[in-house]
């Protein structure tokens, strides 16, 4: 019997680490620069709300969300098409750029359609000093 509750209890183990979420990134990102983590937690549980979704030109996007010094937001330069934002890559997005931005985690990429060569959405992290 106790063999028994011994192999359901690994078994039981197994099965919650296996279901477990993805970190992508957030981890490095809270240790690194704990404020932007936040900040970058705020906008993208925003946008997964489905009352709020985040849509590139709309001011939510544009208006980001702040923690402390830290500001993450996505500008837009297509003009005419918003573009959904999902909150899963809103998380590998952010995330990634915390990770390998300068010493603050400051960091800017373009994503999305490249309507204007270089991509219509503009990811930004600030975290001035």
């Amino acid at each position: 019997m106790k063999l028994f509750a011994l192999f359901f209890a690994a078994l039981s183990g197994y099965t919650v680490s296996a279901t477990a979420p993805a970190d992508w990134g957030k981890g490095t990102c809270a240790r690194l620069h704990p404020n932007v983590q936040k900040a970058i937690e705020k906008f993208c549980n925003y946008g997964y709300n489905p009352k709020t979704p985040i849509l590139t030109g709309e001011n939510a996007a544009q208006n980001g969300q702040r923690y402390g010094n830290a500001w993450v937001h996505i500008g837009h330069t297509c003009w005419g098409r918003h573009e959904y934002i999902p909150w899963d890559i809103c998380f590998k997005q952010f995330y990634d750029m915390c990770i390998s931005g300068n010493n603050r985690g400051e960091n800017a990429r373009n994503y999305g359609g490249w309507a204007d060569g270089v991509g219509c959405q503009k990811w930004i992290i600030n975290n001035p000093a």
